[in-house]
């Protein structure tokens, strides 16, 4: 189960975001994915059963982070 937990976790985010940048957000658009993603990890940190689930959520707001910077970069 770990094993798989794992998987997940690293290849559903890197799907989602590229699939994201496609729709051409805006830096808020962005901050707003990144604040949403972190109060998802935070309850999922709460919840006994979504607690080995929480990579996905943190995930997403690492990369989107990652890209609000380079788009501030970029625009900035």
């Amino acid at each position: 189960m770990q094993s798989r937990v794992g998987h997940w976790a690293l290849s559903l985010p890197c799907a989602a975001v590229p699939v994201m940048m496609l729709l051409d957000l805006t830096l808020m658009q962005w901050r707003s994915v990144v604040l949403l993603a972190l109060l998802t990890t935070v309850s999922m940190l709460y919840h006994p059963r979504l607690r080995s689930f929480m990579l996905l959520p943190s995930s997403v707001a690492v990369t989107g982070a990652m890209v609000a910077i380079l788009l501030a970069c970029r625009h900035g």
